[in-house]
């Protein structure tokens, strides 16, 4: 078994990010990295997680000049709704950037076919139907 101890300084001065909060879309067109500036007051940025699982620097995002960028691909694997993500420091409080998570994508119901002919005359009527797809829609 492994235990996990985080050694802090209570006096250390904390980091600071800004902004703390942050939209992303995962309509296609509509996405792009969430930034956050860090000002690092001396410490060193250690982890970024998101619960229990950290993210991989380099991958999931990445810090430059004191901007960190949670990259598209990450963020666009994450659930609608918000996504708490944490930064651990080496020193001071912890820091958390909310990141609403929506889809503005259209998503068309669709009929196949979408044309049907119906014949009035009353030796040939017949029922017809179609089939639906509603893609996330009700009808």
């Amino acid at each position: 078994q492994n235990l996990a101890v985080e050694v802090g300084d209570p006096n250390a001065p904390n980091s600071t990010i800004n902004p703390s909060a942050a939209d992303f879309d995962k309509k296609e067109s509509e996405q792009s990295d969430v930034t956050t500036t860090v000002a690092l007051n001396g410490n060193e940025l250690i982890r970024i997680t998101n619960g229990a699982a950290a993210l991989t620097a380099g991958t999931d995002y990445t810090i430059a000049d004191n901007e960190v960028a949670i990259k598209k691909e990450y963020l666009a694997a994450q659930p609608l709704g918000t996504t708490n993500l944490t930064f651990s420091f080496s020193g001071g409080a912890a820091r958390t950037l909310a990141v609403t998570i929506k889809d503005t994508t259209t998503r068309n119901s669709a009929v196949n076919p979408p044309t049907i002919s119906f014949d009035k005359k009353q030796s040939v009527q017949a029922d017809v139907s179609t089939t639906m797809e509603l893609r996330g829609n009700q009808l």
